[in-house]
């Protein structure tokens, strides 16, 4: 629920720029500040985060992170003018990164072997999250459109985040290592009491001590504090390889997984407005898309989520290490890539793009696991939103990368897209050899 409501808010601006940008005659350079400011909004969001979630947990983190995004997004439903809509995205879009929280607390709290199930069931949120921002423009900007419309469609789509936050305060729990780390033995038995209850197994015995397995943290229980961890894992040469190479494959993931509703619309609007296939770019911005367009993209993002799941399970029940399954993932994804150099029509190049994405869901849910691992339960939390800040940092220039290039020649949009490919190819053949069944750390 949690990815349903951020990706229901966040992937409602592909197609509200470009209702916008048609509705009020921007320039593609206006159109993409809307994206622009929300992608730079969403990389601030994962420093904060991180932070954020050390000090108050994972739970009540991405609680106030989806009540910050909330609140502003429905302000902006009030804005007068493109910079007021500006403004209030970039402060609604500080709250995304406090979802990611919630990857380290699934690690914690599912047993080892199961975790990629449970982070698959999280993104499971996906479908209805960028499926609901087409349906909902074909259910309010299809016929009689009034030109405040677009108000509503904003409102609408924050309905996901308010349930998420009334189930999180009902149903969610803080992460009983997360607790332990900190020395909250007597919350940690608690937690761990509940989900016995929810699982009908017998409680704790009192007399039984908690402890946190050594092999996997170099922590508090040992009498070493938050810094100190800290200094140990940096200055950890494998570590800080393993995550520099993290990063750059995330750097693909991100872009997929960001951007491919960007993508999809622009390339669906170009095609009406110039009733040709993949490549063909244009400045004329008279075409507003129509019911056939809203129901194609829905249709689309539904079956490409539907087949990132499909082609998800079978390989993540391949016990492939992160390595090699990133060096597969990515050269195979660089090779289809460099396909649309050949104009393809526009459902092929749409597939294309969802191949990669479902490779880079596939790389998301590996690294999630492999960071889990490798970094201690008390500075997990900061060193996450840290490694995801940096693996969206490029994501800001995208939208401009997109929308505006686009509409010169959609030639510059595989070019991004291959040279994303490649960074995290790189990363990929530099990452160190390990194996994702033993612990690095």
């Amino acid at each position: 629920m949690g990815y349903f409501g951020k990706h229901s808010i966040m992937e409602m601006m592909p197609v509200l720029s470009t209702r916008l940008y048609v509705q009020f005659n921007w320039t593609p350079q206006l159109e993409s500040t809307l994206g622009t400011a929300t992608f730079a909004g969403h990389t601030l969001s994962y420093l904060l985060s991180g932070v954020l979630a050390s000090r108050v947990g994972r739970k009540w983190c991405s609680i106030l992170g989806m009540t910050w995004t909330m609140f502003w997004t429905v302000l902006g439903c009030f804005s007068g003018s493109i910079e007021c809509l500006v403004a209030l995205r970039l402060l609604a879009s500080l709250g995304f990164g406090c979802v990611a929280s919630l990857h380290p607390h699934l690690c914690e709290v599912i047993p080892r072997k199961f975790i990629w199930i449970g982070l698959l069931l999280s993104f499971m949120g996906e479908i209805p999250g960028k499926t609901t921002p087409y349906l909902m423009g074909l259910a309010l900007f299809s016929g009689d459109y009034h030109q405040n419309w677009w108000r509503f469609y904003v409102l609408a789509l924050c309905v996901p985040a308010l349930i998420f936050i009334l189930l999180a305060l009902l149903l969610l729990h803080e992460s009983p290592k997360l607790l332990l780390s900190r020395g909250k033995e007597g919350d940690a038995r608690e937690v761990l009491n509940k989900m016995a209850k929810m699982n009908n197994r017998a409680k704790i015995p009192e007399t039984a001590i908690l402890e946190l397995d050594r092999d996997l943290d170099l922590k508090t229980d040992s009498g070493v504090g938050y810094f100190e961890t800290l200094t140990k894992v940096v200055s950890n040469r494998t570590i800080l390889r393993s995550l520099v190479c993290v990063v750059m494959i995330g750097f693909v993931t991100s872009f997929t997984v960001s951007d491919l509703g960007y993508i999809a619309t622009e390339l669906v609007f170009l095609r009406g407005q110039t009733n040709a296939d993949y490549c063909v770019g244009t400045k004329q911005n008279n075409y507003l898309l129509r019911d056939s367009d809203y129901l194609s993209l829905s249709f689309f993002t539904s079956i490409s989520t539907l087949f990132k799941f499909s082609l998800n399970i079978p390989a993540n029940l391949i016990n492939t290490d992160f390595k090699k399954a990133s060096i597969v993932s990515m050269s195979f994804s660089f090779v289809i890539a460099t396909c649309l150099y050949t104009c393809p029509p526009i459902w092929i190049a749409l597939f294309i793009y969802s191949l990669i994405d479902s490779l880079s869901m596939f790389l998301d849910v590996k690294y999630s696991i492999y960071l889990s691992r490798i970094l201690p339960t008390n500075v997990r939390s900061s060193l996450y939103g840290t490694v995801y800040f940096l693996m969206s940092l490029p994501l800001i220039a995208t939208p401009y990368l997109i929308q505006v290039l686009s509409k010169e020649s959609v030639h510059y949009v595989t070019t991004v897209t291959l040279s994303f490919v490649f960074v995290g190819l790189l990363g990929a053949l530099f990452l160190p050899s390990t194996s994702d069944d033993k612990n690095e750390t």
